[in-house]
């Protein structure tokens, strides 16, 4: 626009990153799901999911979704209602809000002063948090390692 007359092109960013394994899904609060879903980056529930969630990136329950079933991902954020078998392969974070029934494997975990937790809870640390659990005859997760079982008044817990 200004200058010499001449425009000089201008130089392309590049393409831009994406989620390392997908985009990014979300069921809304007014959405039910009965089944199973399988996805390939992250995503947050904020409705309710009565099946089982096989995430290869973040998983977010907002506070007011709520899933009942199986997980298997790499992140986790709970803020609502979980019920069933988790397994997080590196962090997960429990919001003061989070209610949690069943059995949590992660490798690192971070918990909310007014979290809920009734169950067993193992964090594994370095090691793999589905290593000890195989599916059962009817599809779900069951662990064959030995638990802690653990109930939160909001202590932290740290791996």
């Amino acid at each position: 626009m200004f200058g010499n007359g001449k425009e000089t092109p201008k130089k392309s960013p590049g393409p831009m990153p994406s989620a390392p394994s997908g985009g990014v899904n979300t069921i809304d609060e007014h959405t039910s799901i009965k089944g199973n879903i399988q996805a390939g980056g992250d995503i947050r529930i904020d409705g309710k999911l009565d099946g089982d969630l096989v995430c290869k990136a973040k998983l977010i329950i907002g506070e007011r979704g709520s899933i009942t079933g199986d997980v298997d991902c790499q992140n986790a954020m709970i803020e609502g209602t979980f019920s069933g078998t988790i397994i997080v392969r590196d962090l997960l974070t429990l919001k003061d809000t989070a209610r949690v029934k069943g059995n949590v494997r992660a490798s690192k975990m971070a918990v909310g002063s007014g979290c809920l937790i009734d169950g067993q809870c193992t964090i594994t640390g370095d090691k793999d948090p589905a290593a000890g659990f195989a599916k059962s005859s009817n599809g779900s997760m069951n662990g064959t390692a030995e638990h802690e079982k653990h109930k939160s008044n909001g202590a932290a817990v740290k791996a």
